[in-house]
């Protein structure tokens, strides 16, 4: 794992950083829902997880710590749970860590339960009473009011029933949207912070690059005038030997002017001090050309 978030942070700060997995030394192709991280820390449960991006293996992690301690993050990719936890130290506002043991158990899912309600009426039956017409007409009246009761009671409980389930729809409903704005939020939080992190690491990469740049033109510079140095050396070397050849010659050739006898041998040898010269100036210009075409090379190798 890599990023800001990779070494911890504090406790109710949101904790961001990126994690890349490769399938056989190879980059595997990946979603979002390739990826399942289970995180153990000092809180009841798992806190909410974040999981951004999963394009070539790569994911964006985010969650809020709660509390301080140690949490521990296991990933399980692709159904493969990675072969070790990461540790996250979350510091107090004391910059203290808490010591939370790592158990290994994967956070559990709560299932859901199905309620049924039974519902049971009672049916009154009467019988008719043949003594008259009278007592007949009393009951059937008696029967009309109780049921003209009874379906207002129902209409009143059906009233009731309706208007506290549309209640709890609208809170059902505010709920949702509330924890839909909250989620909402948490990723443009979540986004907000990867963009800092990724503009963070290429402006580190880009600092990086520069420094290189710089280290590796004053190195060339260094080299260059090391060059130029010792070529400058070298020619004062060769005009000094130049001067101190002439001297010699010269000297030669006036004691051998002196005596007739030997000027043939005089003119000989200075024929010979001169194609000497000829020969050392020749071997001269070939490795200055020599050298031209290595630093040549060179350069067009650099620029490569």
């Amino acid at each position: 794992i890599s990023g800001r978030g990779a070494k911890g942070g504090l406790a109710k700060a949101v904790l961001i950083f990126t994690t890349s997995f490769k399938v056989d030394d190879a980059i595997p192709n990946s979603t979002k829902a390739d990826l399942e991280v289970v995180v153990e820390g000092p809180e009841e449960g798992q806190p909410k997880v974040n999981i951004m991006g999963g394009e070539r293996g790569t994911f964006h992690v985010g969650f809020t710590p709660a509390l301080p301690g140690q949490y521990w993050v296991d990933f399980i990719f692709k159904g493969v749970l990675a072969n070790e936890p990461f540790l996250l130290p979350i510091k107090d506002m004391f910059n203290k860590i808490p010591n939370i043991p790592y158990t290994g158990k994967l956070a559990n899912r709560p299932s859901g339960s199905i309620s049924a309600i039974n519902s049971s009426a009672t049916v009154a039956s009467m019988s008719r009473s043949s003594t008259s017409t009278a007592r007949i007409r009393e009951d059937e009246e008696k029967r009309a009011r109780e049921e003209e009761e009874r379906k207002r009671r129902e209409e009143e409980e059906r009233k009731r029933r309706e208007e506290e389930e549309r209640k709890r729809r609208e809170e059902e409903e505010r709920r949702m949207r509330e924890e839909e704005e909250m989620r909402l939020r948490e990723e443009e939080e979540m986004m907000r912070r990867i963009e800092e992190e990724e503009r963070f690491m290429r402006e580190e990469e880009e600092r990086r690059q520069r420094e290189e740049e710089e280290r590796i033109m004053r190195e060339e510079e260094e080299r260059r005038q090391r060059e130029e140095e010792e070529e400058r050396r070298q020619r004062e070397e060769a005009e000094r030997k130049a001067r101190e050849e002439a001297e010699r010659e010269e000297a030669m050739r006036k004691a051998r002017e002196s005596d007739v006898g030997q000027k043939k041998r005089v003119e000989e040898e200075r024929k010979a001090a001169i194609e000497r010269k000829k020969a050392e100036l020749a071997a001269k210009r070939k490795e200055e050309e020599r050298k031209k075409e290595e630093e040549r090379k060179k350069e067009e190798e650099r620029k490569k």
